[in-house]
């Protein structure tokens, strides 16, 4: 999809197992630190706009509790 003029890739997962419900993932490429930077903020706006409550930039790993 495209946001505020930077394309980005968004899933919307669920896990069961453990019962974490669901999340909402935005990507997009970078191509520099400041790139990135400047995507995260987006990505974080857009997740926002969505409806999510809230934004974390966590693995669903690291969520979950595991390794």
């Amino acid at each position: 999809m495209l946001f505020r003029g930077t394309e980005f890739y968004v899933n919307l997962d669920r896990i069961e197992e453990p019962d974490l419900g669901y999340f909402i993932e935005a990507k997009s490429r970078t191509w520099s630190r400041r790139d990135a930077e400047h995507k995260a903020e987006l990505a974080h706006q857009l997740i926002a706009c969505l409806g999510a409550a809230d934004a974390v930039a966590e693995d669903y790993v690291e969520i979950a509790g595991g390794e």
